[in-house]
């Protein structure tokens, strides 16, 4: 086998590593390329406040939805949407920790949305997806605190999934914008 190393010097080996660093970075940064759980692109933040989001049922989706508001509505919701949010969630428990006995000792809270995003002016579903995330807790004894655990869980699985559909919802209107040149859609 052929080893390009051993016929370098360490000096010059490590300046060739510089070199190809410095390649990469530099013909990236002329590209698209955007880190996927990065910083997010800024410049959708306004299209991100154009988003309206409707009511999700039960309480863990209104948990959600409290947690989408923040991250792509701050300010409120818009008084003329360009684009419609449709959630809706499932959640599952599931057991691991089982003692002799059979009592359950730690569970997984699994939970699932599914989305769509809507251009309101016409009703072209622009984008669907899902998210899911799963957060464990212990059971204890107490059932006090064995439901404040699976409420923490919740809450948990809820502000990921958010920052999940903000990161996705981001990319997919940032593809609109270059879809459209640089033009933002109309308000």
């Amino acid at each position: 086998m052929l080893s390009f190393r051993s016929s370098l010097s360490r000096p010059a080996f490590i300046g060739l590593l510089f070199l190809a660093a410095i390649a990469t970075t530099i013909s990236t940064s002329g590209c698209s390329f955007r880190p996927l759980y990065g910083e997010s692109d800024k410049s959708v933040i306004p299209d991100l406040a154009r988003i309206k989001i409707f009511p999700i049922e039960n309480r863990p989706g209104q948990i959600l939805r409290n947690f989408l508001i923040e991250r792509l509505t701050p300010k409120g919701q818009p008084r003329q949407p360009v684009f419609s949010l449709y959630v809706t969630t499932s959640e599952g428990i599931q057991s691991l920790g089982i003692r002799k006995d059979e009592t359950v000792t730690r569970a997984n809270m699994i939970v699932t949305a599914s989305y769509q995003l809507i251009r309101t002016i016409n009703g072209e579903v622009l984008f669907s997806g899902q998210a899911s995330s799963t957060s464990g807790y212990d059971i204890l004894t107490s059932d006090y605190a064995t439901l404040s655990a699976e409420k923490d869980a919740i809450k948990n699985n809820m502000r990921l999934i958010a920052d999940d559909i903000k990161t996705r919802l981001s990319f997919v209107i940032s593809g609109l914008r270059s879809q459209a040149g640089t033009a933002r859609p109309t308000r």
